[in-house]
């Protein structure tokens, strides 16, 4: 059984700004970070440069959490 609290992750990809944070159950941000939005002229740049900031923080916050999803 999985007693550790839950974490989501929320991404808000914006016209200036992409945002992401881990979020508890109680709707507190854990860990956040911005990106600018116009530095990925194409998709699979974003996706990449994405992943490559996301993967520390899951690595990390897995030890004390479980992440639930994203969106």
């Amino acid at each position: 059984m999985n007693d550790k609290p839950e974490l989501v992750i929320g991404v808000d990809i914006g016209g200036t700004n992409i945002k992401y944070g881990f979020i508890n159950d109680a709707g507190k941000i854990i860990a956040s970070s911005t990106l600018k939005t116009a530095d990925y002229p194409e998709a699979e740049y974003f996706v990449s440069e994405l992943y490559a900031h996301l993967k520390p923080s899951i690595d990390k916050l897995s030890a004390s959490y479980k992440i639930k999803g994203i969106g």
